[in-house]
């Protein structure tokens, strides 16, 4: 039943995808186009190409998503900018600036209301002018982020104090200029090609609580009680891996914690997307190790039936208001049986879908 509700969910979703799509494409053009011959040829050859705007010179780039995918920015954050920022967020802001900066007014204003962004200059309510952006892009010294509820309110510094604020939706399909269709396909592929560099957990052994023969470390919710933060361990507060005695806690440890000598198994992966369903074979520390800090990680158990365990995991991405949501059925026959271990994964499904698939109270929804 579950797979039926995502496939209404993603076809219904597909027309607005697509019209969307469009629009971008469209006003990606008109930016494109209001450059010079000869920048445009630049850019196509080089995918960089400088451009004066009044007396301030300018680099704009194209950035290459997907084959005959791109986006155009005007690059203003330095590489340090990005160990401390998300990429998409910060590259959304490039492309912004540069729609900004190149769109003609009239269509700037159009698709400004369109899309809900905003540009204030340095009093913070007035709408900002073309000089007061060029001003402060051209030489920014810092960046503040802030996120309230589903908006971004980005505030940019020159070394001068002089400031500008742009705020602008907080839907990952925004921010990254994509739709699901070729988010999904960008994800499988990055995970496909991902090189293994570790997985990381902090072992918290103060924060415990006792219970029965366990010691239990219980962190955050997930919008629902059944979805949370919580591992498992023995009396010595050694981490549970025994899924012939604790079936349901070995599989939230193998999924939270880095059990690394559990990881090296193989896992078999159903990827669904509006293309269908796609298998692929990857071990499970390239799996987990993939999905990085950037994600919160919270599991919930399902079912438990007849030596077969059913959790979720759920992979979330707090920044840019999405989870991964990702089906594992677990299954141990006896005392020295590592467990045969399947996944059923869902990309890109919007945060507040989740209590569809789990019940508004928390119990099992429509699956």
């Amino acid at each position: 039943m579950k797979k039926i509700i995502l496939f209404s969910f993603f076809i219904l979703s597909i027309g607005l995808v697509g019209a969307q799509s469009t629009y971008q494409t469209h006003i990606f053009n008109a930016a494109l186009n209001s450059l010079p011959q000869g920048v445009r040829d630049e850019l196509q050859e080089k995918d960089t190409a400088s451009y004066r705007l009044e007396k301030y010179p300018l680099k704009f780039y194209l950035y290459h998503r997907l084959p005959g995918i791109n986006t155009l920015g005007v690059r203003i954050f330095p590489n340090p900018f990005y160990r401390f920022f998300q990429e998409d967020i910060l590259k959304s802001v490039e492309r912004e600036l540069a729609y900004f900066l190149l769109l003609p007014a009239d269509e700037w204003e159009s698709y400004a209301k369109t899309q809900g962004i905003y540009f204030y200059g340095p009093d913070g309510h007035s709408k900002a002018r073309d000089e007061e952006v060029l001003e402060v892009i051209h030489s920014p010294k810092s960046i503040n982020v802030s996120q309230v509820g589903s908006k971004y309110t980005i505030i940019l510094t020159n070394d001068g104090g002089r400031k500008i604020s742009i705020s602008f939706p907080g839907s990952y399909t925004f921010i990254t200029g994509l739709d699901r269709l070729k988010l999904q396909e960008i994800l499988l592929a990055k995970i496909r090609q991902y090189h293994y560099t570790g997985v990381r957990f902090k072992k918290d052994t103060i924060h415990l609580e006792q219970r029965g023969n366990l010691w239990v470390y219980e962190g955050n919710n997930f919008l629902i009680p059944q979805l949370k933060y919580i591992v498992y361990y023995d009396k010595h507060k050694k981490l549970i891996y025994n899924p012939a005695l604790y079936p349901r806690e070995s599989l939230s440890n193998l999924l939270l914690t880095s059990l690394s000598e559990r990881h090296d198994r193989m896992v078999k992966v159903y990827y669904y997307s509006y293309r269908g369903k796609q298998t692929f074979d990857i071990s499970l520390k390239k799996f987990l190790g993939f999905f990085g800090p950037e994600f919160e990680k919270y599991f919930g158990i399902e079912e438990y039936k007849d030596h077969l365990v059913r959790g979720t995991l759920i992979l979330h991405n707090p920044a840019l208001s999405y989870i991964h949501m990702v089906d594992f059925h677990f299954s141990s026959e006896g005392k020295n049986d590592e467990g045969n271990l399947v996944a059923y994964m869902y990309a890109y499904i919007p945060q507040d879908e989740i209590k569809t698939f789990f019940g508004v109270d928390g119990k099992p929804g429509n699956r």
